[in-house]
């Protein structure tokens, strides 16, 4: 049987000698460790991860694919680098449809980086040149010119396309594009897709006398299509149990499938289930025009990025939150990137990080941080950035439970909604817990109509 520090010679020269180009050898020792009868975690994702990195470099696709596929099940950080490197391998291989649903996988996770973000794009277009969908090689092309107008690879494609498609819907885009370059951006909210409140009655003089025109009775008009994924954390193995986020979170479930949300639920979830279920809702967001995440449980912030903690948790060291927990960012990168009008994000996750006494440092990070909203987007906080809130006494917790109140108020606008619960909170709370929004919403969006 081979010993402990034997085995782990033959990860460690696996590591060495894919660093020296040697991919041969590199296979052969990674291969025989994972073989092995002692196999750690914190090798194998990483034995994994090169051995894919070294097949892909000589070519063996079919082999890559399956070790980057385990590297992103053991949680390795590179995650959104490993399911580029799977799209390009089955483009490599000539698995077009498996290509494509990863290009799709990936650019949510370089939603903030822009340069990536455009070779992403790139990619995916020769692709479905390549499987002849030149409408949806024009639809890519558009998306590089809305990120970088002077995409000079992207402009000659989307003439081409438009040439093959003898259609002029893609030039007339890039006219729009040119003629924006230097007006400054105007905001315009559609009437057919946005709610809005139908205008005041015109006042005319007829005969010296004040008529009014007789106008319909105010309307609301609502989108149909929402989706909601709600998370609730209590049960943690690690750090004790809470009281009430699977109340809050069953409850919000409960609501939002009656007022017209299809919902996607996960309770008591690992991180494993937080990020499948978080993938899902960014897979189907696209469907819908209206997305709405919200999560009770609890939270942390770690150099001003915000982390929810899975209920396995162990977080003996600051360090440990990138890699045991999930990032906020996740949820926004996909929000952001769909063709969703409104997005809500509602993070009831205030609570005092349970961990922080461990931690060899005083980190700072009481409550959860501010994040700016994406464009069309709303984030609430059970707090204000930086402070905590309590769990609550009764079944659900106060900021919970003044949500459910008022989400059956008809008539309200989401910014009244808000302020609504804010007012409640803050006075049952004697001004100790005060909710916070950030938005940068350019339309109306209400819970419930009538």
């Amino acid at each position: 049987m081979t010993s402990l520090n034997a085995q782990y010679r033959h990860y460690a020269n696996g590591i060495r000698s894919f660093q020296n180009g040697h991919m041969e050898a590199s296979i052969n020792n990674l291969t025989r460790y994972l073989n092995g009868s002692y196999i750690e975690d914190k090798f194998k994702v990483d034995a994994h991860y090169v051995r894919g990195l070294a097949n892909k470099t000589l070519g063996n696709n079919d082999k890559a694919i399956p070790d980057f596929k385990i590297s992103i099940d053991l949680y390795h950080p590179n995650e959104k680098n490993i399911n580029w490197l799977i799209a390009q391998s089955y483009s490599q291989m000539g698995d077009y449809a498996n290509a494509i649903k990863f290009y799709n996988n990936t650019l949510p996770l370089f939603s903030l980086d822009k340069e990536n973000t455009i070779k992403i794009l790139l990619e995916a277009l020769v692709v479905y040149e390549i499987v002849n969908e030149p409408k949806q090689a024009r639809s890519v092309a558009l998306k590089i010119l809305n990120t970088d107008r002077n995409n000079r690879a992207a402009r000659d494609k989307l003439i081409k396309l438009n040439e093959l498609l003898q259609d002029t819907t893609g030039i007339s885009a890039l006219i729009a594009l040119e003629d924006s370059k230097d007006k400054p951006q105007v905001t315009k909210t559609s009437p057919t897709t946005v709610d809005e409140v139908i205008e005041e009655p015109v006042v005319k003089d007829v005969g010296g006398e004040q008529t009014t025109t007789a106008t319909a009775e105010p309307k609301l008009v609502t989108y149909r299509n929402k989706l909601a994924l709600v998370i609730g954390n209590a049960s943690y193995e690690h750090s004790g149990a809470l009281k009430n986020p699977v109340n809050d979170a069953r409850s919000m479930s409960t609501k939002l499938d009656e007022i017209g949300f299809d919902v996607i639920y996960k309770e008591n979830a690992t991180q494993n289930e937080m990020k499948s279920g978080i993938r899902e809702f960014g897979s189907r967001l696209d469907k819908y025009e209206v997305g709405l995440f919200y999560y009770a449980g609890h939270g942390v912030q770690v150099n001003g990025k915000n982390y929810m903690i899975p209920i396995e948790a162990n977080l003996e060291m600051e360090a440990e939150v990138e890699f045991d927990c999930v990032d906020t960012d996740r949820v926004l990168a996909y929000m952001d990137y769909s063709d969703t009008k409104v997005n809500i994000v509602i993070l009831d996750a205030c609570r005092n990080n349970p961990f922080e006494r461990s931690w060899s440092r005083s980190a700072n990070s009481s409550g959860l941080a501010f994040m700016n909203a994406p464009s069309g987007s709303l984030i609430a906080y059970a707090t204000a950035p930086g402070s905590t809130a309590s769990d609550g006494e009764g079944d659900n917790g106060l900021y919970t439970s003044m949500l459910l109140k008022h989400m059956d108020t008809p008539g309200i606008t989401i910014e009244q909604f808000f302020k609504r619960v804010r007012s409640e909170v803050n006075d049952k709370s004697n001004n100790k817990q005060i909710p916070w929004e950030s938005t940068s919403l350019t339309g109306d969006f209400y819970f419930t109509v009538e």
